[in-house]
């Protein structure tokens, strides 16, 4: 069989998987359930422990890059939509509940992995409690983003949110980069110093592309044609990001946000010419996601996943639910938040498998995968229904 077959063997595969799974959420979509749930649940089933074991498909080779693209574009969304006059207004809310909810999680992750690794023994309990104590940080964006876009959710929680996450991914990043480093020997400075460029420099890159994207898309009028040029920039500035070594996500969103700054036209022409492959891409992001599916992980780490969800979800809903209420957001808006803050995934995951690269976590890098490969199974199956839920109940989303 020649190489091009091959390759079309595994279109073939993935096509067939994209059917099934927006098939299945169609059918199950009539029952409330999240379309952004089956195509995890897909993944999971097809995955290659599963039914994935009757048939060969190079899901590991294909998964970073494709996720990788996918997590592009999901960005670029979020910053074309960050509402920059409300988060203005609600700055003082913003910023709390993005700190409460990134330090408790941090704190609380962090002391308990520390004293279950002391309890049962784990060797080097100090850099593994690090490691996924500066992961707990992130929230994965896809999800949260799946539900509004499907149910068209609307209103202060929202818009709230979409802030939220954006910038507890840049404190995630920043948290990680600076945690994990100071475990090292070395000065401050050296341990700082990749930190810094890891941060500003992705952020100054997506700032960059943008602002040519944005001044770009005034030439063109119909959204046919400035497709084209966004998905363009979307590829480059995830190219960009990842060969000098930066944070793809974090140059995205800044495209997005720097794109929208100087295009001088409305949010909803902007991203009409990408909402047209938003499904498509949730649906591989998600199909991936759950094909990462490995029963040994759970069997295995099955404590050390369960102390993490629940350590990261206590962190994640107090911390919220503190810091916007301190912020001056009415209470019964503010119980709401915390849930839409569970997913985790490409972030956390693109994380766990840079320390796999770095001999300084070496002995720590493979646990740290698994436990964040397990928690991201269980945050991305039932983190889209808390979201919905969430905002049902909040009032942004009209039933």
């Amino acid at each position: 069989m020649s190489y091009t077959d091959l390759i079309m063997i595994e279109l073939l595969i993935l096509s067939i998987l994209i059917i099934l799974a927006f098939g299945v959420a169609i059918v199950i979509d009539r029952f409330g359930v999240p379309r952004a749930t089956s195509y995890i649940v897909i993944g999971i089933l097809t995955s290659p422990h599963l039914l994935g074991k009757f048939f060969k498909f190079p899901y590991l080779a294909l998964s970073e890059n494709i996720t990788e693209i996918a997590l592009g574009v999901i960005a670029f969304l979020i910053g074309l939509k960050i509402d920059w006059k409300f988060l203005q207004a609600k700055k003082t809310s913003l910023i709390y509940g993005t700190l409460g909810q990134v330090f408790l999680a941090v704190i609380s992750v962090g002391l308990t992995i520390y004293i279950f690794g002391y309890l049962f023994d784990y060797p080097n309990k100090l850099k593994l409690a690090v490691a996924l104590g500066a992961i707990a940080a992130t929230t994965a964006p896809a999800g949260t983003m799946a539900v509004i876009e499907e149910y068209g959710a609307k209103g202060a929680i929202t818009s709230l949110l979409l802030g939220i996450v954006i910038l507890d991914d840049v404190f995630g990043v920043m948290i990680f980069e600076i945690l994990t480093n100071l475990t090292n020997v070395g000065s401050t400075f050296e341990k700082l110093y990749p930190s810094l460029h890891h941060i500003l420099g992705s952020i100054v890159l997506g700032g960059c592309l943008g602002c040519i994207a944005g001044l770009f898309s005034r030439f063109f009028k119909k959204a046919e044609l400035r497709f084209p040029v966004f998905i363009s920039f979307v590829l480059a500035c995830t190219a960009a990001a990842s060969l000098l070594g930066m944070s793809s996500i974090l140059a995205c969103i800044s495209l997005g946000f720097a794109t929208q700054i100087t295009s001088n036209q409305e949010t909803k022409n902007l991203i009409g010419p990408i909402k047209h492959i938003e499904e498509f891409v949730f649906i591989i992001f998600f199909i991936f996601a759950g094909l990462h599916f490995d029963p040994s992980v759970f069997s295995s780490n099955l404590g050390l996943i369960l102390v993490y969800i629940i350590a990261r979800s206590f962190g994640k809903y107090f911390g919220s639910y503190w810091g916007v209420l301190r912020g001056g957001t009415p209470r019964n808006s503010a119980k709401w938040l915390g849930l839409c803050l569970f997913p985790q995934a490409g972030v956390a995951l693109g994380l766990a498998l840079s320390l796999s690269h770095r001999a300084d976590y070496a002995s720590e890098a493979g646990l740290v995968i698994n436990v964040i490969l397990g928690a991201t199974i269980v945050y991305e199956t039932l983190g889209p229904i808390l979201a919905k839920y969430s905002l049902v109940k909040s009032g942004d989303i009209k039933k």
